[in-house]
């Protein structure tokens, strides 16, 4: 399957599957939004002032206590949300891929059972892809930090601050390569249930040469995502959705909690209805990887023979 055939595969997944993926993966979605919230509403705008104008070391500080709110608060919302909206699609869109029946309920109980693995396996993936950029914002931070105490002629403090913007900008890459070789981590642990390291190394294994579909999926979920937001937002404002709403929430307590809850709609409507899509393409590409180097597809057919009927799709 080329790009584009991988694309087309999981948009008629999404039109055939759509409704069944939404209507499950609601709950979970609002957790990925809490945890992008967090991020975008806190952390960031608290990176850009300062309690401690004068003093380097309150600065980096701040900077610290800041990202690491970001990783225990931000990350495990947005981890545990994403895990079980791909444990499910995953389930789905296997078995649509296999020509078994789509059973709902039982996406749901083997989606419940992976999540725990998943989760594991996605802190793992989210701490390796971002070691080099925690080790160059380190230096960074170190270089900082003795700038100080030295004197001003003193080159080490403009090393470790020039080795960490280098390191950042190489951190950056080696996300990107982690994000690609190790996208297949998901659906190998769900439907091969293998754990930590293993599903790395066996994504590696399978992806390798296979890149490009993914990276045409994430170029078309960044275009469509910033027309869905755009359009949403711009739907809410031309039918004041926000001033109405608000208005029957002066007298309920917490008013401001509810208030910021309507300002996030427009995003919250964005990660539900893409998430699916990546999730999906990242089976379909599974698939696709395992019949061009392992004969999946002699496998499956063989499988097929002598299974009852009534519950396939296909006629072998």
């Amino acid at each position: 399957m080329s790009s584009s055939d991988v694309l087309e595969m999981g948009l008629r997944v999404y039109r055939q599957l759509g409704w069944t993926f939404l209507r499950l993966t609601t709950a979970s979605s609002v957790f990925c939004l809490a945890g992008i919230a967090f991020v975008l509403l806190y952390v960031l705008p608290s990176l850009g002032w300062t309690h401690h104008a004068h003093s380097i070391n309150g600065q980096l500080g701040e900077s610290a206590t800041a990202i690491a709110l970001a990783l225990v608060i931000g990350g495990p919302l947005f981890i545990l949300g994403t895990t079980y909206t791909c444990a499910v699609v995953v389930h789905l869109t296997s078995d649509y891929m296999l020509g078994r029946e789509i059973n709902a309920s039982s996406a749901q109980k083997g989606a419940l059972t992976a999540t725990p693995t998943l989760i594991v396996v996605a802190f793992r993936e989210l701490l390796l892809s971002t070691s080099a950029m925690l080790i160059a914002m380190t230096l960074m931070g170190a270089g900082g930090f003795l700038s100080q105490y030295v004197s001003g002629d003193s080159p080490w403090a403009g090393l470790l601050v020039g080795l960490g913007g280098l390191g950042l900008a190489g951190g950056v890459v080696f996300f990107l390569a982690i994000l690609t070789t190790h996208s297949l981590a998901p659906a190998i642990t769900v439907l091969e249930k293998l754990k930590g390291s293993i599903a790395g190394k066996r994504s590696s294994y399978l992806i390798k040469g296979g890149t490009s579909p993914l990276w045409n999926v994430f170029l078309f979920m960044l275009v469509a995502g910033a027309i869905e937001w755009v359009g949403f937002a711009g739907l809410f404002e031309i039918l004041d959705i926000p001033g109405h709403l608000k208005g029957l929430l002066v007298t309920i307590p917490f008013e401001g909690i509810w208030t910021q809850a309507i300002d996030l709609v427009p995003p919250f409507l964005v990660v539900w209805t893409l998430m699916p899509i990546w999730a999906s393409c990242v089976t379909i590409v599974y698939y696709e990887r395992r019949i061009r180097l392992e004969g999946f597809d002699i496998e499956a057919l063989a499988n097929e023979i002598g299974r009852n009927r009534q519950t396939s799709r296909f006629d072998v």
